[in-house]
């Protein structure tokens, strides 16, 4: 998919060309990020290969300026995405002037705005200064506010906007944000303010009675000093995310600035029924990690936690079981430099070969995509890889699968084919996603690139628009002919 365009012959785009687990954006050393002409004027140190293209990434679609002259941008968020497939449009929104722009996600196009509300003339509270954003499954776009309050706005209709009720009895200073898989919005507490410590964390649960009129009459849970029987400090509380461990379980879990990732038992936490409320955290878990000014907290694939340090510029993997109990994180093993998790580890140190590149990671949202995946479009994938014939060439005919689709659900499939029993770069593409059984892979939106070939990947997608219900795959068979 990407478009060969910047006169070097081939697809240039960034990636770990040695392994090492970073890409190095300053092969050559001369303080300055690597593109074509920069590394042609000055070759990358000790024969290194160049791993980073900048603006010459051919694998980057496009870039995008919003609200010129440049107001500070801050939050981002990605939306649902179409029932077609196409990307998500992303929202771009500016700290200084509380306005979003949503950024089309095939064409970079800017096709709408947005502006957060202010408090209305001679009303008490803070202006709009929005920090962190994420949209929830109904497209309700929610964002932190640095000095205090929580606003949103609709991303199917951006002229409804409005701001959540203040809680009673406790400020709030909103850094992170994250959504949890029930839908409620969580914010990370950073400056503390009245009645509360800088590393509170805040559930607030949207009044859902109607579509939008309704929203910011909701309540808020404040999660008091959480982690702090662990040795968790009294530091300001950063990036917060949300995972999704079993059918019953889930726990929300938190940076803080002084180096500690922390765990908030987020599904154990009753719903406000009609009232601020304050729990106590004091016996809720936390972790030190490596580093320091942790401001990033997320969650992989395999759900354990990642903690991001800007100050040393290292993120640590926290192992976390299926019931939410953390290991210590190994941050002293294997050497600096030598992979990702570093040797047997569990930091990854952005030191190159001796060279200390200090890029001092920063983020606070939805950094590894189990947000978008799980809660505001759930969606998961299965894969298998098939082999064809025994003697002879094989051409693929069709996928015939079985599936139930509850309201709301969705399942599609694609595949892609190659010569090797493991999927590499000598594959071909994926098709495009078929919508029905069977998907026959010589029509559209095929046609498979790779046909003769040994080896058949499939790949489907299942998605749903309500929690409560799932589709499934029952069986899939794929037809073949031997030549």
């Amino acid at each position: 998919g990407c478009t060969d365009r910047n006169g070097t012959m081939g697809i240039q785009t960034s990636s770990d060309v040695n392994g090492d687990g970073v890409i190095d954006t300053d092969c050559n050393r001369n303080m300055v990020p690597d593109d074509l002409a920069d590394v042609a004027k000055k070759a990358c140190v000790n024969g290194k290969a160049q791993e980073f293209y900048g603006l010459d990434d051919e694998c980057v679609l496009f870039t995008t300026n919003v609200n010129v002259p440049n107001m500070v941008g801050r939050p981002i968020a990605l939306g649902k995405g179409t029932e077609d497939g196409t990307p998500s449009d992303a929202w771009a929104g500016c700290y200084n002037d509380a306005k979003f722009f949503r950024i089309d996600g095939a064409t970079g196009l800017t096709k709408a705005q947005a502006v957060l509300p202010n408090p209305p003339m001679g009303q008490a509270g803070p202006k709009s200064n929005p920090y962190g954003a994420v949209i929830d499954a109904k497209g309700i776009l929610w964002a932190t506010n640095l000095g205090g309050g929580l606003r949103y706005f609709d991303t199917n209709q951006p002229a409804m906007a409005g701001a959540a009720r203040d809680p009673k009895g406790y400020a709030l200073g909103g850094y992170g944000i994250t959504l949890d898989r029930d839908q409620n919005v969580w914010v990370a507490g950073y400056s503390g303010g009245v009645n509360a410590t800088p590393n509170d964390a805040y559930r607030y649960t949207p009044d859902r009675t109607k579509p939008f009129a309704t929203l910011g009459d909701g309540f808020w849970t404040r999660v008091n000093a959480p982690g702090a029987g662990s040795g968790a400090p009294a530091s300001s509380s950063r990036g917060i995310a949300s995972d999704s461990r079993t059918d019953k379980i889930y726990f929300v879990w938190m940076a803080l600035t002084a180096g500690w990732v922390l765990r908030i038992d987020a599904s154990t936490i009753a719903a406000p029924n009609g009232i601020d409320k304050t729990v106590d955290g004091t016996n809720m878990p936390a972790m030190k990690i490596a580093g320091d000014g942790t401001i990033g907290a997320g969650v992989d694939a395999d759900q354990n936690v990642w903690g991001v340090s800007r100050t040393g510029s290292v993120a640590t993997r926290i192992k976390v079981d299926i019931n939410g109990k953390m290991t210590p994180p190994d941050i002293l093993a294997g050497i600096s430099g030598m992979g990702c998790p570093v040797g047997n580890g569990d930091r990854c140190s952005l030191v190159l070969n001796g060279t200390m590149s200090d890029p001092q990671p920063y983020t606070y949202s939805d950094f590894t995509g189990f947000g978008l995946k799980n809660f505001t479009l759930p969606k998961g994938s299965y894969q298998y890889t098939l082999k064809g014939c025994a003697m002879g060439k094989t051409t693929w005919g069709k996928i015939i699968y079985d599936v139930t689709l509850p309201p709301g659900t969705k399942v599609t499939v694609r595949a892609r084919s190659g010569a090797t029993a493991v999927p590499d770069n000598t594959w071909g593409a994926f098709t495009g996603e078929y919508l029905a059984s069977p998907a026959d892979l010589a029509q559209k939106p095929g046609p498979l690139v790779a046909n003769p070939a040994p080896y058949l990947q499939v790949e489907f997608n299942l998605s749903t628009l309500d929690q409560a219900v799932s589709p499934k795959l029952k069986s899939f068979e794929a037809t073949y002919s031997c030549l």
